[in-house]
């Protein structure tokens, strides 16, 4: 359990080095599970080692992902807080209601759609899917933080490069000293939160990032 956030826009560069480091990690793993072996062996535990050494590989080129689990994206909603990167107390729209005959699985197949290529869609759920793209990208106006809901649901929220921009505006009022006794902890979990700052730069910069 936890949130799973990619940035929208993806250079195809990046998305073809992914594609090749997700082969490799899976060759890897095919690899592994067809020695049948128990994991205290020797060419189990070296085939282990590739998967780990793959998998690594995959999360290094894949930039525009990061991950927060439960603890870990309420941890980092205290500390935006303190920080003044979120908003909250405002009051958010209503979810737009989905019509009545229009699916789940429809709309699903809308959002993954590739344009000009399978069965058209009804109008009614590309009206749907136009509302709601735009339910889950809203926020304060003008953006003076990143609206704290989007961190609490796996819904897809975009969290737009105009919220990350106010956010990390605030972020440099701090200096690093503030930023090391707010965010507390080892250097391990420090050197975790400089690669959040990082993967909100890059976003930021990308049309934003999407929280699932």
């Amino acid at each position: 359990m936890g949130y799973d956030m990619f940035i929208e826009v993806v250079s195809d560069d990046e998305a073809a080095k992914v594609r090749a480091a997700e082969d490799a990690f899976h060759a890897a793993a095919r690899s592994r599970d067809a020695l049948n072996l128990p994991p205290g062996h020797s060419d189990f535990v070296e085939a282990q080692e590739e998967v780990e050494r793959t998998y690594k590989v995959l999360r290094d080129a894949d930039s525009s992902y990061f991950r927060l689990n439960i603890w870990g994206m309420s941890r980092y909603c205290e500390v935006m807080d303190q920080l003044g990167m979120v908003v909250s107390g405002y009051e958010l729209p209503p979810f737009p209601h989905q019509p009545d005959g229009v699916t789940r699985e429809e709309i699903d197949a809308f959002g993954d759609r590739v344009p000009g290529e399978g069965t058209p869609f009804r109008p009614e759920v590309a009206a749907y899917w136009k509302q709601l793209l735009a339910h889950l990208s809203w926020h304060i106006e003008p953006a003076f933080g990143i609206a704290l809901h989007k961190f609490c649901t796996n819904d897809g929220w975009l969290i737009t490069p105009e919220e990350i921009t106010a956010a990390l505006e605030s972020y440099r009022v701090h200096s690093a000293e503030e930023v090391k006794v707010i965010v507390g902890g080892d250097a391990e979990e420090l050197d975790y939160w400089t690669q959040w700052i990082a993967y909100l730069q890059r976003a930021q910069h990308r049309g934003g990032f999407r929280v699932w």
